[in-house]
């Protein structure tokens, strides 16, 4: 979401805090995944910067029954569809699916 200009409003919202608070705040920031520009925004607003990686000692950091299928296709949007429905229909089972997309719209 920082990417999508979310960093923007972070930087207003922590800046206003820091404004109207007299004393020092203590800024905490979450987030599932760490990549550098997560990294970055957490360095510009925090005084201490720390990484707490609650799966950094798994071995395996997905769960042992999830299994990951990636499918190249066209981006025309028909086929898309199409090789998605055959993924589910040849592998999803009754079982739990996630499908990732882009974006929301491409998700609905």
């Amino acid at each position: 979401m920082l990417k999508l200009g979310f960093k923007e409003d972070v930087d207003q919202i922590l800046g206003t805090c820091r404004q109207a608070c007299s004393t020092q705040i203590q800024i905490a920031l979450f987030s599932a995944t760490i990549p550098n520009w997560v990294k970055d925004v957490a360095t510009e607003h925090m005084q201490d910067f720390l990484v707490v990686d609650l799966a950094m000692n798994l071995q395996n950091k997905t769960a042992k029954n999830v299994r990951h299928l990636a499918i190249n296709c066209p981006y025309h949007e028909r086929t898309r569809l199409d090789a998605l429905s055959r993924a589910l229909n040849s592998y999803g089972g009754n079982e739990r699916i996630i499908v990732f997309t882009s974006t929301k719209n491409e998700a609905n």
